[in-house]
């Protein structure tokens, strides 16, 4: 378990002359507050922009804050291509940048001051740190089994490098050092999705093929409880902007997996479920709007978006990208929808 967080977190500070506090709840943002700016709102869904985009599209991140040239910078990770590519909204235009050879990126983060971003690489079983001002690589870390997703803390502390075989990684994430390993004995395998309550000290993972969601404490990377879907593959986690609820996407029966969070983070019972589209759709990315209205899903089979009301559930929308939609991102106001699709283009939904 942690040991050397504190002082890591301040020597790094310290060494890149940044402003951060640094506490004994690290990620933990501010209690009981939304996470959303109050002019937050979600797509309307009337606009639909196909942008073509070799590589397989695959993961996007987009920064959320006004730093500078940073503001909405869009970065789309080409999984066959080893390359990341760049835009800023609102322009749908890319230019792309490499990020070394051999690659394999699936996952991108950017971190809340959008200055840094995170890419994993299965191929090479790295993460690598890139200077989003510059698209310049500054720092790798290897590992020995591939890194299938990373999931970065709410506050932009630590980063999680969830493994194919050796569980999750901690790592600070601005000096890179390693602050705890979680075994795959107690993590699985196939560790597909990761997601962050906005306010309390939990993160959600999810070993894909066993069919359960895993709940952890961030302050001490202790396991607190399985819940279990039989029969179901989930590949992907997302919380609701309150901190409420749970949404997992089940990709082997394409339903959407609804826990109601108890007051101390943890899924209560069993989920509530929702069929998306037929059971051959593969669900596959869930994400929440800005304003904590809309769901969006993306389902591979049909190449379907599917917009759900986040409270009641009932569909609202279906959206047809087409092709293969992967990971879904929302710009910080919330009124644009970014979702690579693996046949060659990115949706733009406005």
């Amino acid at each position: 378990m942690n040991t050397t967080r504190g002082l890591s977190c301040l020597a790094a500070v310290l060494a890149a002359g940044l402003t951060l506090q640094c506490e004994s709840h690290p990620e933990a943002p501010e209690s009981g507050v939304e996470h959303r700016p109050s002019f937050a709102r979600h797509p309307l869904g009337t606009t639909k922009d196909s942008v073509a985009l070799t590589g397989m599209p695959f993961a996007v991140a987009v920064s959320q804050y006004d730093v500078g040239l940073n503001d909405g910078v869009v970065y789309v990770a080409q999984l066959t291509n080893g390359t990341i590519a760049k835009t800023t909204l609102p322009a749908e235009t890319f230019t792309t940048f490499s990020i070394g050879s051999p690659t394999d990126p699936s996952q991108v983060r950017i971190s809340p001051n959008g200055q840094t971003a995170y890419v994993n690489d299965q191929y090479s079983k790295k993460v690598k740190w890139v200077t989003v001002a510059t698209n310049s690589i500054f720092d790798s870390v290897a590992f020995a089994k591939s890194p299938l997703n990373i999931g970065l803390s709410p506050n932009g502390t630590r980063l999680y490098v969830l493994t194919d075989s050796d569980g999750v990684y901690v790592l600070d994430a601005l000096s890179s050092a390693q602050q705890d390993h979680i075994a795959v004995t107690t993590t699985g395998y196939i560790l597909s999705g990761v997601a962050f309550h906005p306010y309390m000290l939990r993160m959600y993972i999810t070993p894909r093929d066993s069919g359960k969601v895993l709940t952890f404490n961030t302050e001490t990377d202790a396991f607190m409880q399985t819940n279990r879907v039989t029969g179901s593959r989930i590949q992907n986690v997302a919380v609701s902007r309150d901190g409420t609820q749970l949404f997992a996407t089940d990709i082997q029966n394409s339903k959407l997996l609804v826990w109601t969070l108890l007051s101390n983070g943890l899924p209560n019972g069993s989920p509530q479920t929702y069929a998306i589209g037929a059971t051959i759709d593969s669900a596959f990315d869930v994400a929440v709007t800005a304003d904590n209205q809309q769901l969006y899903v993306g389902a591979l089979h049909t190449g379907n978006v599917y917009v759900l009301d986040e409270t009641t559930r009932s569909l609202i929308n279906t959206i047809p990208a087409h092709g293969r939609p992967r990971y879904i991102a929302f710009d910080w106001p919330g009124g644009i929808a970014v979702i690579p699709n693996e046949s060659g283009w990115v949706n733009f939904i406005h």
